[in-house]
């Protein structure tokens, strides 16, 4: 839609980037839920095996916040779009109403 933009912004694109980066990140959302370091309890030694445990959890953590990071720049790039059409359909009645064509 950059043909009729003030701002001359594709917001198609910028809804398509943004929809890809929702996609991403449930994408890294499933990676999160995927067991870190499987079979922890085997390796024998109990300090080894809690390391394990709180590696596993910190990582978990840290790909659920990159996921939701991920996520939220898509809702952003999808609301951009939104707000540049808004602005553009505000602008072009403003100028219509001056007699002008946009």
């Amino acid at each position: 839609m950059a043909d009729a933009s003030l701002f001359e912004v594709d917001t198609d694109e910028l809804r398509r980037v943004g929809n890809t980066m929702v996609g991403i990140g449930d994408d890294v959302a499933e990676v999160a839920r995927t067991a870190p370091m499987d079979g922890r309890g085997e390796w024998g030694h109990q300090g080894l095996a809690g390391a394990g445990d709180r590696f596993g959890a910190r990582y978990r953590y840290l790909i659920e916040q990159l996921a939701e990071d991920v996520d939220r720049g898509g809702v952003s790039l999808r609301g951009s779009a939104n707000a540049y059409e808004e602005m553009d359909a505000i602008n072009a009645a403003s100028i219509a109403g001056l007699g002008m064509d946009w």
